[in-house]
């Protein structure tokens, strides 16, 4: 999978945790690997700010308005 496929996919909480617990972390700001795990730590973790927070939030609300 290329850089972009992972991105979406880490949206996700759940795959977040799974990459981020086999080592595997999920690309942010342009950065991969062992210099994506210093900025993740550098944020603190998943959610970065209230704003992609919220992007998330209202995403699931779409999935699920789907799924009527």
């Amino acid at each position: 999978m290329n850089v972009a496929s992972i991105s979406i996919m880490c949206l996700d909480y759940d795959v977040w945790i799974s990459m981020w617990n086999s080592a595997t972390y999920c690309p942010i700001d342009g950065l991969i690997g062992e210099d994506a795990k210093k900025r993740w730590i550098e944020v603190g973790g998943f959610y970065r700010d209230k704003e992609s927070k919220d992007q998330i939030e209202q995403y699931k609300k779409y999935k699920e308005s789907l799924r009527r």
